[in-house]
């Protein structure tokens, strides 16, 4: 045998040796980190589209127009060069909150819903995120959910059910003896696609819809009221001349007289995940 053939095949079992070696440390040490890396980098972008959302709906209680916005989250996440598996996630809503708002018209719903995302098979930590009465916090298993934004120390929970869910008063004009008011509720409502899985991108569409119409007395007989209904009063009160005369108030309803002509916004924002 020739030392020259022996030379070649040597060479070629070094080569593969190191090859294999090659996969192997790249199979078992840098894509699992690189899948870890990308990993982060995904619920980074579902932590900031969360911050988004949350600033948005904040908008839409607030101002309480009709007005359409869409966010888009990518539900899975951690694919790399060498290995484009995806985890994937689930978004789904809930209602957690709900109360009666009682005109002389009609009898309005006020509800609220929380939105979490809950990651599967993550190459990273079990982490999720959850918009949840005005606040966007972490998940994880088994632990309390922490808020991702510190909140001021006056404000343990910024409770949005109480805060921007009631009835404000958002205009009162009187001239003489006469008074033009106008009262506007939030509340909120899913479509019938309540929750959406896989690994591509969830849209969820935020619809508010603020039809208007003229009532002769407002409040809520529910348990759960709390102080909004005297919060209202002390405000028309402030805002509106003449009291004694034009609206009169029994501790649960607020009843106007008929030189006050009221009219309620019931501004409904619809929450669809697509």
């Amino acid at each position: 045998m020739k030392d020259d053939a022996v030379s070649v095949v040597i060479g070629y079992m070094v080569l593969l040796v190191i090859t294999v070696s090659f996969i192997a440390l790249l199979n078992a040490i840098w894509i699992p980190q690189m899948k870890q890396q990308a990993e982060v980098e995904h619920l980074n972008q579902v932590q900031d589209s969360f911050l988004s959302l949350a600033t948005d709906i904040d908008k839409l209680t607030t101002y309480r127009e009709n007005s359409s916005i869409t966010h888009r989250v990518q539900l899975g996440g951690g694919d790399v060069l060498f290995s484009p598996v995806k985890s994937f996630g689930t978004m789904q809503l809930c209602k957690t909150f709900e109360e009666e708002l009682i005109t002389n018209r009609s009898i309005i719903p006020v509800r609220m819903f929380s939105n979490t995302y809950n990651p599967m098979n993550n190459f990273w930590i079990n982490q999720g995120f959850s918009w949840d009465d005005g606040v966007v916090n972490v998940t994880k298993p088994g632990r309390i959910s922490t808020p991702v934004e510190e909140l001021a120390p006056d404000l343990t929970y910024k409770k949005l059910s109480n805060y921007y869910l009631y009835p404000k008063l958002e205009s009162a004009i009187t001239s003489g003896d006469k008074s033009i008011v106008t009262i506007s509720v939030v509340s909120f409502s899913s479509s019938k696609h309540d929750s959406i899985s896989g690994n591509g991108f969830a849209s969820i569409n935020l619809i508010e819809s603020c039809p208007v119409e003229p009532i002769d007395t407002i409040g809520n007989l529910t348990p759960s009221a709390g102080n909004w209904i005297n919060d209202l009063n002390q405000e028309i009160y402030r805002r509106v001349g003449n009291y004694e005369g034009n609206v009169s108030f029994d501790g649960k309803n607020i009843t106007f007289k008929p030189n006050v002509s009221v009219y309620l916004k019931n501004c409904v924002i619809m929450i669809d995940l697509q």
